[in-house]
């Protein structure tokens, strides 16, 4: 990487300076155009007798905002042109290492004047002219900016848009020769003086106010002559802009031609002052991109052999000792910093629908990354005005990922498994939060034992060790909502309101939640335990009945998953292993409890597929093989090594959860196809197989330890799962029923379903007489039909002289069998091992 190779700073584009100098300028304009009308206002009172001077309007007023609108529009076409025009006339004028000396600096900026003065300043300035002139009239007829321009349109034509067009002129360019000369001289001066690379905010304020001082005095004498030739009465009192100056001269004498000085210098001072001090979007993305190389290079260096190491060192600085560390045409990209690495785009061709399983590394998320002012970075996508695209980088080859991943592995098994010892010391504690420590820790053990294992939203080696440091991991709010979630599952008094009222249990720990909420405002400031605290009361918020507050609770926490960036891989944005683990569980955690509330309360879902891009892989396995353990065992406080260790089974809790994730994805698509607003009966046939092979698939996939059909191996003892795994079937089974449900409800086979049933039972030959099974691992399966048709009301209708035992009402043995169960056209469908099966 040679200094010679290194590649010329790429210019500015003309979109970015026009939307920098269009923001500079209205900030400007909002701030000090009451400066611009007293000066107008004065030069324009200046040439007319006493007796005709009108008083000053009373401040404020909404008569100093004569012309504002006509100024905010013109002033933002002015500052985004002389800012384009400048930059251009500098890149012209620059010498080969991009600077100007000073008659360079001049000549740029006067011909950015003269650019602005044409294309910007004189049409706006002459209708503003005439809008405040024509506002001291007794019966003024101009309304406003689109009346004023029509009205002048329609008397004076287009001239009446370029009166004062060559003072306007002069003007302008002597105002930017002038301002950015002084700008350039003072802040040089100062950089010099204070013998620092950079000038602070203040320093650069300063500059830019003397810089609209010097520039006033200056140029002053034409800013008068450019408004007596824009007022209603130039065309009879002057000929042209020299016989204007010269009636001023003659008939009012020197000092006239600096009226309005104080209101002009008022306003140029402040306005140069902020357009200086707002820095355009060119330069925060070049500032981006500096910091983003050195970050770069400073990873390379670390990576680096030590011979490698000085080679780099010497070859990124010259011998004037500048650091130069951007990457040479032929070296590519510097390596990735920060996580920030991006894959390669691929080019889009045509609406493509999203697929129920996908893999993880199709869609490429990093347009979607931006970098905010600290250069951290953010989540604000290609559409927001707040988006600063990222730098694009190479990632790592696949062998040395690989070896990466193996040891960020290790590393983070090692830490879950040190920091489970350092669990022991939390004993110490007086209290957790005003809550005994001993009855806190039976608690969490609760949560670990339970619902941690479900979603996995609680990463334990932070929350614990956050719980003794005061961490981000383990906030009051969380912790208290987990006491809060948890308090159902203990048989404890001391967590009831009321002894002897299990329903009270728990509900000082919701109120605890709620005072937390509103005290520390928890709701505007997103956090990952604020995140993972209202998730664990929306669901259980649910479960006690309270469905709106549930709701709205899970709807903020996913609200701040998107303003968190959660839904974009955290390897993009960090390279902090237990971070990358913390918020990967907590968007998965989050995407899954946003699907099963959604489907439980029949609405629409806050994450579709396409929404976010986060890999399933997590790798602290630590806990993949933790024993579960019964709740008898599991309420013990302390973490010793409890008695009937021998009878726990592996909770599976990381595999479990992936497949969930998985799961969760194919239920995504359930809700959008089959229970929307907008779904169809025709679009749910349509879809039907689709999802059905998604959820044998899905089904097929599973491991052996993840499995259960215990009905494929009748007179086997059946092999116990622990309740996520039990939670993973049921879910599953779920799904078959709400997919065929809508279905179902529409096809009158169905509807009346003991046609249906009576051939099930033919098909399969089910012994209807043999005795109830007692035990699950019975060697034949039956069941009642009795008991079945005895769900069904009697059929009392007004022709039905007595009930035949039963017959119920709704049974109609003379429909056509139902297709959904492929009954309709074909011989009877066996259920035997052999017969592939649709559901």
């Amino acid at each position: 990487m040679a200094p010679d190779e290194i590649q010329k700073p790429k210019k500015p584009s003309a979109g970015v300076s026009i939307l920098a100098g269009a923001t500079a300028g209205a900030v400007e304009i909002s701030i000090t155009y009451p400066f611009e009308f007293a000066k107008t206002r004065s030069q324009l009172n200046r040439h007319l007798p006493d007796s005709k001077k009108l008083p000053w309007p009373p401040f404020p007023s909404k008569e100093w905002y004569t012309g504002c609108t006509t100024l905010i529009i013109g002033n933002a076409v002015k500052a985004a042109t002389r800012f384009v025009a400048y930059n251009g006339f500098r890149s012209l004028l620059a010498d080969e290492e991009g600077k100007l000396n000073g008659p360079r600096t001049l000549m740029a900026g006067f011909a950015a004047g003269v650019a602005e003065s044409t294309f910007a300043v004189t049409p706006f300035e002459s209708i503003k002219t005439q809008l405040i002139d024509d506002k001291k009239k007794s019966n003024p007829r101009m309304r406003g900016f689109i009346h004023g321009s029509t009205v002048i349109a329609r008397e004076r034509g287009i001239r009446g848009f370029f009166q004062g067009f060559v003072p306007s002129t002069a003007r302008q360019a002597a105002n930017s020769a002038v301002r950015f000369t002084s700008y350039e001289t003072l802040k040089g001066q100062a950089l010099q003086w204070s013998g620092q690379e950079k000038l602070s905010s203040a320093s650069t304020f300063i500059a830019g106010g003397l810089a609209g001082i010097i520039t006033v005095y200056t140029t002053m004498p034409l800013d008068v002559v450019k408004t007596r030739m824009q007022s209603l009465e130039a065309s009879r009192n002057y000929s042209n802009s020299i016989a204007c100056a010269v009636s001023i001269f003659k008939n009012e004498g020197l000092k006239v031609f600096w009226s309005g000085a104080l209101p002009r210098l008022g306003r140029l001072s402040l306005s140069g002052a902020i357009v200086f001090s707002v820095p355009t979007f060119s330069q925060i993305i070049e500032l981006q991109r500096t910091q983003a190389a050195l970050n770069a290079f400073i990873v390379k260096l670390r990576q680096s052999s030590p011979e490698e190491r000085q080679r780099l060192l010497d070859s990124a600085v010259d011998e004037d000792g500048n650091v130069r560390v951007s990457p040479g045409p032929d070296e590519g990209p510097l390596p990735d910093h920060e996580g920030l690495r991006h894959l390669p785009r691929r080019p889009h061709q045509g609406p493509v629908e999203t697929p129920i399983i996908s893999s993880e590394d199709e869609l490429d998320i990093a347009h979607f990354i931006s970098v905010d002012d600290a250069g951290q970075p953010s989540s604000f996508g290609p559409s927001s005005a707040l988006h600063n695209p990222a730098r694009s980088e190479t990632g790592l080859s696949p062998s040395r990922q690989s070896a990466t991943q193996d040891n960020i592995r290790n590393g983070l098994i090692a830490n879950a498994a040190l920091q489970r010892h350092q669990e022991y010391g939390l004993a110490r504690l007086p209290a957790i939060d005003g809550i005994p420590t001993e009855l806190a820790l039976h608690l969490l053990n609760l949560h670990w034992a339970r619902q941690h294992h479900t979603f996995l939203l609680t990463y334990r080696p932070a929350v614990m060790r956050d719980l003794e440091c005061s961490g981000p991991y383990c906030s009051n709010f969380m912790l208290n909502a987990i006491f809060a979630c948890c308090s159902k599952f203990s048989r404890r008094p001391e967590v009831r309101d009321n002894p002897d009222d299990p329903t009270t249990a728990g509900r000082r720990f919701f109120r605890r939640c709620d005072e937390l909420l509103a005290r520390e405002s928890l709701l505007t400031k997103p956090q990952v335990s604020t995140i993972v605290g209202l998730l664990l009361l929306g669901s259980t918020y649910n479960a006690r009945g309270e469905t709106s507050k549930g709701w709205l609770y899970t709807g903020y926490a996913l609200r701040m998953v998107y303003d968190l960036g959660l839904h974009l891989d955290p390897k993009q944005t960090t390279d902090s292993a237990e971070e990358i683990e913390i918020r990967r569980r907590v968007f998965w955690g989050a995407f899954v409890c946003d699907k099963l509330q959604s489907l439980y309360l029949g609405r629409p879902v806050a994450i579709n597929l396409r929404d976010s891009q986060v890999s399933r892989e997590f790798l602290d396995l630590y806990e993949e093989k933790e024993p579960f353990l019964f709740p008898a065992i599991s309420s013990v406080s302390s973490p010793g090594l409890p008695e009937g260790i021998g009878d726990a089974i592996p909770l599976h809790s990381v595999s479990t959860f992936q497949q969930l994730c998985m799961l969760s994805k194919i239920m995504t698509t359930i809700i959008n196809r089959f229970y929307v607003v907008g779904a169809t009966f025709s679009n749910a046939q349509n879809s039907l197989q689709q999802v059905d092979k998604a959820l044998q698939q899905w089904r097929g996939s599973l491991s052996a330890d993840l499995d259960f059909q215990p009905w494929l191996s009748p007179g086997v003892p059946v092999p116990r799962q622990p309740p996520n795994v039990m939670v993973l079937h049921n879910l599953y089974h779920s799904l078959i029923i709400l997919v065929h449900h809508e279905l179902c409800i529409a096809n009158p086979g169905v509807a009346k379903p003991a046609n249906i049933i009576r051939r099930l039972v033919e098909a399969n030959k089910l012994d209807l007489m043999a005795e109830e099974a007692q035990t699950i691992d019975q060697s034949s399966f039956t069941f009642d039909l009795d008991a079945i048709l005895n769900m069904f009301p009697a059929n009392q209708g007004p022709d039905v002289d007595f009930v035949m035992p039963g017959y119920r009402m709704g049974l109609d043995y003379e429909l056509p069998p139902d297709p959904l169960f492929g009954l309709m056209d074909g011989p009877a469908m066996s259920f035997d091992l052999e017969t592939p099966m649709l559901l």
